[in-house]
């Protein structure tokens, strides 16, 4: 956490998008602004961060930023290199040194204020930043630099950001009578929700509808809800302590299950245990059958079956 520079300078687009003006606008605020502002050899502007916070300040207003006082450069860094990149390691360092050391409130703000922005599709916002950050809050709890209870507040405080997050797609689909059916649910066993929330909230992106069943669901119920929501797709995700022989008893109990009816419905598995060499050559009575190892696969696989629009 502690290596992000706090002596940063942005260029005029940067500031444009800071301040939430038009770069003309940027212009002309910078231009009328006589400290804080240099030019490169190009005549290109440049201004430091804590000049822009002040302007922000003088004309009335605040910036995105405002949350992460008085860690704007590191969350202004942070949101930079996960835009350009996607891969968790500057959301990763910034967010562990703030659930160790200061206030971890701010890691769901930050989580927020990614998804918001929309410079990132919520597939790589899930795969990235926050895949990373919660494999090294494990790390961390291992290594026993983190309490259960750090690990359970991390969580549920992501899990309300993301329900946060997916509101304006969910709200929608409560609205949509056509929208095509699915239930969500993880596996007996697997009590972390962050997966299974995060694949209903991309079938919502996808314009479909997901019945949210939550944590540890038999497979019996998994079944009794796709029957009474008549859902064309299942979806069931496994947490990180669970290992391959789950997801095959898993399949087992469901094929027992569906021995005297009909299943027209697909199904697709998720997490670390399901892998494409678990289900290879497998017979089952599914209209189709899946393992995805990632949220960016389930979007492409929901582009590929059935293409519903954003």
């Amino acid at each position: 956490m502690w290596s992000f520079m706090s002596d940063i300078t942005l260029s005029t687009a940067e500031a444009a998008d800071l301040l939430g003006v038009h770069p003309s606008t940027a212009k002309r605020w910078l231009d009328e602004s006589a400290s804080g502002v240099d030019r490169t050899e190009g005549g290109h502007r440049r201004v430091g961060l804590s000049e822009l916070l002040a302007l922000a300040e003088h004309k009335g207003g605040s910036t995105f930023l405002a949350p992460f006082t008085p860690f704007e450069a590191h969350a202004w860094q942070a949101i930079r290199e996960e835009e350009t990149s996607a891969n968790g390691v500057a959301f990763t360092e910034l967010a562990v040194g703030w659930l160790l050391y200061a206030d971890p409130r701010r890691i769901g703000l930050l989580f927020e204020t990614l998804a918001r922005r929309a410079r990132l599709p919520f597939e790589r916002l899930i795969d990235g930043p926050l895949t990373h950050f919660m494999h090294a809050v494990g790390d961390a709890w291992r290594q026993g630099r983190l309490r259960v209870a750090d690990e359970h507040l991390v969580t549920q405080m992501l899990l309300e950001s993301l329900i946060r997050v997916g509101s304006r797609w969910s709200e929608p689909m409560a609205l949509r009578a056509d929208a095509p059916q699915s239930v969500v649910a993880c596996a007996e066993g697997n009590l972390h929700q962050l997966g299974a929330l995060s694949v209903r909230l991309t079938l919502e992106r996808f314009g479909w509808r997901a019945w949210y069943l939550g944590p540890d669901v038999p497979v019996a119920e998994v079944l009794s809800a796709q029957q009474s929501q008549d859902a064309s797709l299942v979806c069931i995700a496994f947490g990180a302590s669970q290992c391959q022989a789950d997801v095959l008893r898993c399949l087992d109990a469901t094929e027992r299950m569906l021995s005297e009816r009909p299943a027209s419905f697909r199904v697709v598995l998720g997490g670390p245990p399901c892998t494409p060499e678990v289900i290879a050559g497998r017979a089952h009575p599914f209209a189709s059958l899946d393992c995805l190892s990632s949220m960016q696969a389930l979007a492409d696989w929901l582009g590929e079956h059935h293409g519903e629009g954003r």
